[in-house]
């Protein structure tokens, strides 16, 4: 079990009301008490920051390399990087988190392929919110992309993403769900809504526990420090 934080008075008691007094950003101060214990978690290289980009135009069947997310098909799934080569399919928006950004191109060969990672330091039965950046490939006749999200295998949010243009920030989805596990599989399939080839751009995976184990009370005297 972990132990609450406090901070503690050593004054004698009849010097206490003269230091409080002299100090009322201290003593005003609240008690912050951990009543959980935290768990750390995150989408593994949910910024893709880990990755090294290949030749060609970016495919993972190029070279390119992204740990920890597995791709069902490498020859339209890959990485895009500002420190590395160009960027034919991140070529609009700002990147969201540091230099690199992932893509899937959807086609009509092949058009459901899924890049997918694992959500980690999850509490079981707890509710959280998991969001990630997205943009799309700005080309020509503007073939529109679809995105589903899915956690654990199951769909959480799909939604037609349309290229942001210029340099303008990248769209942010984001949606609740209840760890059924300690680690689940998160996952992003690419699709098509119009036209017969699109990609979707993705970044800067977060999770955060709605239901916070922390709480905060007043500290006005001993009696009420709840320790």
């Amino acid at each position: 079990m972990k132990r609450p934080f406090f901070f503690r008075n050593t004054l004698p008691i009849g010097g206490r009301a003269t230091a409080l007094a002299a100090m009322p950003t201290l003593l005003m101060s609240f008690l912050l008490v951990y009543s959980g214990t935290a768990n750390a978690q995150s989408v593994t290289n949910g910024d893709f920051e880990e990755s090294l980009r290949g030749g060609g135009v970016g495919y993972i069947s190029q070279g390119s390399t992204i740990a920890d997310w597995i791709s069902t098909n490498n020859a339209v799934a890959g990485i895009q990087r500002t420190d590395a080569g160009s960027n034919p399919f991140a070529n609009n928006g700002a990147f969201p988190s540091g230099s690199a950004v992932a893509f899937i191109q959807a086609t009509t060969a092949d058009p459901s392929t899924t890049l997918s990672s694992t959500i980690t330091g999850l509490t079981v039965g707890a509710e959280y919110e998991v969001q990630y950046r997205v943009n799309a490939r700005l080309t020509p006749g503007l073939p529109t992309p679809t995105a589903l999200l899915s956690i654990g295998g199951s769909p959480l949010v799909g939604a037609n993403i349309n290229p942001v243009g210029g340099a303008n920030p990248y769209r942010t989805i984001s949606r609740s769900f209840v760890a059924t596990a300690s680690s689940v599989p998160i996952s992003v399939t690419a699709g098509l809504a119009t036209g017969t080839d699109a990609t979707v751009l993705i970044d800067d995976f977060q999770v955060v526990q709605r239901d916070s184990p922390w709480s905060v009370s007043a500290w006005n005297d001993d009696a009420t420090s709840g320790i």
